[in-house]
Parts: structure tokens; C-alpha cells; sequence
């Protein structure tokens, strides 16, 4: 996973999207690489301006029209892998929602990598 760079924000709650684009842009900022967001639902688009106004270097908007047998947490798991496999982060900060930690857990566990779950701050050390 070498090749991961930059830091990716995801949270189907707009509030919280905002609250970890201000840790997101520290971190990425520390490593020295992009922030992107990504949003989804009906207001996707109008979200992704919005990050870009708040720095943000990509945001991406997915409105996807979830299938009446998939859940909201099935819906932000495949928003949220499609965003992780086009982008590579190094970093992928989930709001600590209830369809969130499923999806960051799902994800996790699909990338084969760590999960921190409702963390309330994150530092990175030596780059890593």
C-alpha cells in the first residue's frame, strides 16, 4: 500500500463531513498530499461544492438510487469503495456515524487494513 497517498473524507451526514474536512486537511496537509471528500444521496452534488469551498482539492458526488432491497450502510459501503479504489488514500476518515462505522469496518476489512473506530482525533507520527 505504498503507493496510498493523500486522505480521503466520508460521512452520508453533512454535518459531520464538515467536522472531519478540518481533520482531514490537517492531515493531509502533514502528509503533504490532496484532500478529497466524497458525498452521496440527493444533495451530493451541492455538497461537493461545498467542500470544495472549504479546501478540499477533489470532491467527488455519487447519487446513487439505492435499490429498495439494499440498505443505507450497503448504499455508503459501495460509494465509499468506489471512492477509495479511484483515489488510493493513504487515510480514509468515516464519520462515526451508525451506517458509518459499518461501512469503515466493511471497507477496512475489504482494503485488508486497520479500522479506528469513533476516534475523536488523530496525529500522524514520522509521516506514517
Amino acid at each position: 500500500m505504498e503507493d496510498r497517498t493523500g486522505v480521503l473524507v466520508f460521512s452520508e451526514r453533512p454535518d459531520v463531513a464538515r467536522e472531519l474536512l478540518t481533520l482531514g486537511r490537517r492531515l493531509a496537509d502533514d502528509l503533504g498530499a490532496p484532500l478529497a471528500s466524497v458525498s452521496m444521496g440527493e444533495t451530493a452534488a451541492e455538497e461537493a461544492r461545498d467542500h470544495l469551498s472549504r479546501g478540499v482539492d477533489r470532491a467527488l458526488a455519487a447519487v446513487p438510487a439505492p435499490p429498495p432491497e439494499r440498505t443505507e450502510e450497503e448504499v455508503a459501503l459501495a460509494t465509499l469503495r468506489r471512492a477509495a479504489t479511484e483515489l488510493a488514500p493513504a487515510v480514509v476518515l468515516v464519520g462515526a456515524t451508525v451506517c458509518g462505522i459499518e461501512a469503515a469496518a466493511r471497507l477496512a476489512q475489504g482494503l485488508g487494513t486497520g479500522c479506528l473506530g469513533e476516534c475523536l482525533d488523530l496525529r500522524l507520527e514520522d509521516g506514517a
